[in-house]
């Protein structure tokens, strides 16, 4: 039923990708047939040659974000390395401190847990401590959650993450986050996907145009995706403006303004400029403050540090590194490669560097 909810899910969520796909196939055919092509010139051609760069990169950006996996921790939690181990390079001095007492951390809540499964099991195997559970196992917790119920996950699996794995952000009650949809545990922000049905690292949001959810794996192409859209609409709106009206003599073309495809083009774009503006400077914020919309719009959240469990407060993003290195979380060191729609994202969407000093205002 699951997998049949889904499947239908996915292909009603293909009509706006393919109705956004036939927006932009019409304004090529109405700017280039009726836009450009009834007055080219050598500048005309200059606009022709700028216009099909953008639109290159525009779609080549948004066929990235449909198609790219966003991550999932059931899918990669079998290729972990079995030692704890921090994958994510330390982008700032100020999170070196928390970085180096990350795997010391890791095994003390291991052994914690192995503590608190030894009393829970003392009864069943002599006393002998529940040890975290393998890789493999965690990943096929998924498959008893219908039949046992969480609470039988926890209490079967010592409610302990693997060993490598080290989270920051825990459940009211203290322990790790666990999925109790997909039977996996949750790495810090990582939330569950009601359309996709599955766990999303670093989930941003479900985005209907692109039919994909937003996180880890897909947010640069996502960024990508509006900025080039954003110039995109402005180029097109702007040049098909300018051949109808001219802001300099106030002269109109009666022929061209006539022309029904030029007419939408210019309505069309223009609205579709005003979305993309929005949304581009939306994101722009939040990736300069190394924050996601979920976390905006859900607030503070509950973390486990070596000084004990916090509640993390709105105005304290213990994930904000400073506007240079958050970019470079998202978009990667070498700079050459920010505009373009290939893999340069820093990490692997499990650990992410904190910001000492947030840290230290918790206290």
């Amino acid at each position: 039923m699951s997998s049949s909810r889904a499947l239908v899910i996915r292909a009603v969520g293909a009509f706006p990708v393919l109705f956004l796909a036939a927006i932009i196939a019409w304004s090529w055919f109405a700017f280039v047939v009726h836009v450009c092509l009834t007055s080219l010139t050598a500048g005309m051609a200059v606009v022709l040659l700028a216009y099909h760069g953008l639109l290159v990169m525009f779609v080549w950006s948004y066929w990235r974000v449909v198609v790219a996996d966003p991550g999932s921790p059931r899918q990669q939690l079998g290729s972990a390395p079995d030692a704890p181990s921090l994958p994510v390079p330390p982008l700032a001095p100020l999170s070196l401190g928390q970085l180096a007492a990350a795997g010391e951390e890791a095994e003390s809540l291991t052994a914690f847990y192995n503590r608190e499964g030894a009393g829970a099991g003392a009864g069943s195997n002599g006393g002998a401590a529940l040890q975290a559970p393998r890789l493999q196992d965690a990943g096929r917790a998924g498959a008893d959650v219908g039949s046992g119920g969480l609470q039988d996950i926890e209490q079967g699996l010592g409610a302990a993450p693997p060993p490598w794995f080290v989270s920051h952000e825990v459940k009211r009650n203290g322990q790790p986050r666990f999925c109790a949809k997909c039977g996996v545990f949750k790495p810090d922000r990582c939330h569950h996907c009601s359309v996709c049905e599955r766990c999303t690292l670093k989930m941003d949001h479900h985005c209907p145009w692109v039919n994909n959810c937003v996180g880890f794996g897909n947010y640069k192409y996502f960024l990508l995706f509006l900025f080039y859209g954003t110039a995109y609409c402005l180029f097109v709106f702007l040049v098909s403006l300018f051949r109808i009206w001219s802001p300099l003599t106030g002269a109109v073309d009666v022929d061209a303004f006539m022309d029904l495809h030029g007419l939408l083009l210019v309505f069309v774009a223009g609205t579709f400029s005003i979305c993309m503006i929005i949304f581009a400077s939306l994101h722009a914020y939040y990736v300069a403050i190394n924050a996601t919309t979920i976390e905006v719009m859900e607030g503070g959240r509950l973390v486990h540090i070596n000084r004990g469990i916090f509640r993390v407060p709105p105005n304290i993003n213990i994930y904000s590194l400073g506007m240079r290195r958050n970019l470079e979380q998202v978009f990667g060191r070498d700079r050459w490669l920010w505009l373009l729609p290939v893999p340069s994202t820093l990490g692997d969407g499990f650990t992410f560097p904190l910001n000492q000093d947030q840290l230290d205002r918790l206290e």
